[in-house]
């Protein structure tokens, strides 16, 4: 590590990067969202579009419903709002003779809103805020107001435990193999597995301090919610960290130069990463995805974070002790495949 004093700084920094991009883009607190308005209607049309928070939405007024189309087909407006011009007659029959009432009526008493749905995470927050229902209990699990920061946080936080511990780990015997000190150690009596426990001691001190700078920023700076045990979420977090470094130790010994590594290790990663529930849960999944998915390193304890953080359960629950086995087993994989690759290629 002394010999590396840029590259052991720079470990350091890149979770900051990584945790503050995540934080920074999903944010739940969205503004200025462009919204193209043709309002033919001067009464009530005009008051409903003075009620609609101008921090969030930007109305964009235009001189007919075409020309509001143009600005979302353009990319700069996200969806159209049209205001019939009978809109406050039809909404006023539409209360006093809710009995009988036709199509037209209904039609002209409406909020019509076009959605350009290519930006679905955007498209579900208009929806939310423009027909949000006042039938709806208080959540089960969660907030009122269910974010996708949370969802998304749970997991990165021991998604990026893993990734960072593996990227660090995954040319450190290429580093010194091809530096010959690895030759003058076994020459020197020291054992395949006497190297591979010098290696994960030393870099378990940097995956600590890697896990400290992603668990205060996301908690703290970026407020993801934890409703759990902080000693179960730390206890994971490493074991997750703990885990991509014996799997970047695996990468490190299978291959012999740091391109291959780094090529090996991302098409295995980013794969795993998705089939995992990263994004989405994998309950609807396909079946072939909902089979696969739970021996994989990272999708039962995606699930097990999220149970503790977001519902608040304990070591106890089924889906959390699971992710920790799940996990622990993985460790155990990479480190006893590690040791026999190194074995295999003494001898051969």
């Amino acid at each position: 590590m002394r010999r590396s004093t840029l590259l052991l700084i720079f470990q350091f920094l890149v979770p900051v990067f990584q945790i503050c991009a995540f934080g920074l883009l999903l944010n739940d607190d969205f503004h200025n969202i462009p919204i193209a308005v043709f309002n033919e209607d001067k009464l009530l049309g005009s008051m409903f579009l003075k009620e609609i928070n101008t921090k969030t939405i930007n109305q964009l007024p235009v001189d007919s419903i075409d020309d509001g189309v143009k600005l979302v087909l353009n990319g700069e407006a996200l969806a159209t709002i049209h205001i019939w011009s009978n809109f406050s007659g039809s909404l006023i029959e539409r209360f006093q003779n809710h009995e009988k009432l036709s199509t037209d009526v209904i039609q002209a008493s409406s909020i019509h809103i076009r959605y350009d749905t290519t930006s679905l995470l955007m498209t579900h927050f208009l929806n939310e805020f423009f027909y949000e229902s006042s039938l709806a209990g208080d959540p089960i699990y969660g907030l009122t107001k269910a974010n996708m920061r949370d969802f998304l946080g749970a997991a990165v936080v021991i998604g990026l435990a893993f990734l960072q511990a593996a990227g660090l780990s995954a040319v450190l015997f290429i580093i010194d193999k091809t530096g010959g000190l690895l030759d003058r150690n076994y020459v020197s009596g020291v054992t395949s597995l006497e190297v591979l426990g010098g290696h994960v001691l030393t870099q378990l001190g940097v995956i600590v301090i890697q896990l400290g700078i992603i668990l205060v920023f996301a908690t703290e700076v970026f407020g993801i919610t934890n409703h759990g045990s902080v000693l179960l979420v730390i206890i994971l977090s490493i074991l997750s960290g703990t885990t991509g470094m014996c799997f970047g130790f695996l990468i490190s010994t299978i291959c012999n130069n740091a391109v291959s590594a780094i090529m090996l290790s991302v098409s295995i990663l980013f794969p795993n990463y998705f089939i995992s529930g990263l994004m989405v849960s994998t309950i609807t999944a396909h079946e072939f995805i909902q089979t696969i998915s739970p021996i994989l390193p990272l999708n039962l304890p995606f699930e097990a974070i999220r149970w503790i953080m977001l519902r608040g359960r304990g070591f106890t629950w089924t889906h959390v002790w699971l992710g920790f086995l799940v996990m622990f087993s993985w460790l155990a994989v990479f480190l006893v495949l590690s040791v026999i690759v190194i074995y295999l290629k003494r001898r051969f």
